[in-house]
């Protein structure tokens, strides 16, 4: 049985048949092969690191936090891992560890799916944006406020919306990832069907505050939830997930066209339009609950459900029909059997750690240009920690 798209009563699918020897490491699917190499064939010659070059890496070893090789043997991992340098503990070990095995599965079908399931998150959050601030002439109507009062609803959602970004936001990291990726757009439609029943303004502002609750978590969970599966060289597609951001609103815009014209009475038309956006909200919440989405193994491994994470990654590759070659005993080998937690600090910590240890001439060369004027200076501090958050 499924509860909120949990597993309940059901014992958990291994996926061991998803598990391959680490010697044998394939190309990943999106990127074409190299010269004709055979992808199983392992350099052999003194000078190789023991890696299986991707497409358009350099042969010189990249210094950046992920490879530009797929490791194709354990020293060859050790050896990844070492460029983070002494600074790294065991627990950040582990998560570069688990960063490689994402990498190498590569970019399939179930990041696809999370794509879709996410963007339609972020579609909501601005489909109750525009619709809440749509149905306030008729809230002034129906319930005989004045068109200052009104506004007060709108005060009211964005408390809420408040509350839930921060409050969804933390409990992820409390309660997982996935029952609150299946749990905020089915809190949205439950309160939308009261919102829809009010016979006050004060019963109607309080409601669109739990409505704003609810959908206020979309954004920082869905967003969390689908980075944490891409491959490392596709973080970028956390971008392309607000091309769902216009679609909310034009689909609020149609369905207020419909409604709040003149074809129903105004008492009356303001309610079908909340039914119709509630109706959609519990119809993608439906998607969800549909979907047999996968706990996050990064945050299993930073609770230290270590195994957990594993099968995590384990149940990837079996939903993107590859292969994964991450085990316990690698984890365990390169990043030692100590909790995770008694180990692993702050994640801003371990940046401002690893910043100071790469710093050098060449990269004061390159982050110089950033800083040539005061405007140049005032952008760049204004989006770094966009960029630090796009590159955790």
């Amino acid at each position: 049985m499924k509860l909120l798209g949990l597993r309940i009563g059901e014992p958990k699918p291994e996926y061991r048949n998803a598990t391959k020897p680490l010697d044998h490491v394939k190309r990943l699917h999106d990127v074409p092969k190299k010269d004709n190499q055979s992808i199983e064939d392992c350099p052999n010659s003194q000078e190789s690191d023991g890696s299986l070059p991707l497409s358009g890496a350099s042969s010189h070893k990249s210094t950046d936090i992920m490879p530009s090789t797929i490791p194709c043997k354990m020293e060859s991992l050790r050896d990844e891992v070492e460029k983070m340098g002494s600074w790294a503990s065991g627990g950040e070990l582990k998560f570069r560890i688990m960063e490689l095995a994402i990498s190498d599965i590569g970019m399939g079908r179930h990041q696809w799916h999370l794509f879709v399931l996410c963007g339609i998150g972020w579609a909501a959050d601005n489909l109750w944006l525009q619709g809440v601030a749509l149905i306030l002439p008729s809230l002034s109507v129906n319930f005989e406020v004045s068109n200052q009062f009104v506004r007060y609803a709108t005060l009211w959602f964005y408390v809420g919306l408040s509350l839930g970004a921060a409050g969804w936001g933390v409990g992820s990291d409390i309660i997982g990832r996935r029952l609150g990726f299946n749990s905020t757009l089915v809190i949205t439609g439950i309160f939308a069907l009261g919102l829809a029943n009010a016979s006050s303004f004060t019963t109607a502002s309080i409601i669109l505050a739990a409505v704003g609750f609810g959908v206020g978590g979309s954004l920082p969970v869905d967003g969390t939830m689908f980075l944490e599966f891409l491959p490392h060289e596709k973080r970028s597609y956390l971008t392309l997930l607000s091309i769902w951001w216009p679609i909310g609103q034009v689909v609020t815009s149609l369905l207020a066209w419909l409604f709040l014209g003149t074809n129903f009475d105004p008492s009356r038309g303001w309610r079908f339009f909340i039914y119709s956006l509630g109706g959609i909200t519990f119809a993608m919440a439906l998607a969800r609950l549909l979907f047999d989405n996968i706990e996050s193994p990064k945050y299993l491994l930073g609770i230290n459900k270590q195994a957990e994470a594993v099968r995590s990654v384990r149940a990837l590759a079996h939903k993107n029909g590859t292969h994964t070659w991450l085990t316990e005993e690698i984890l365990n080998e390169i990043g030692g059997t100590r909790e995770i937690a008694e180990e692993v600090e702050s994640s801003t910590m371990a940046k401002v750690r690893q910043a100071i240890a790469s710093f050098g001439p060449e990269t004061i060369k390159k982050v110089s240009p950033l800083f040539g004027t005061l405007q140049l200076s005032i952008n760049t501090v204004s989006c770094a920690p966009s960029i630090l958050n796009l590159r955790s």
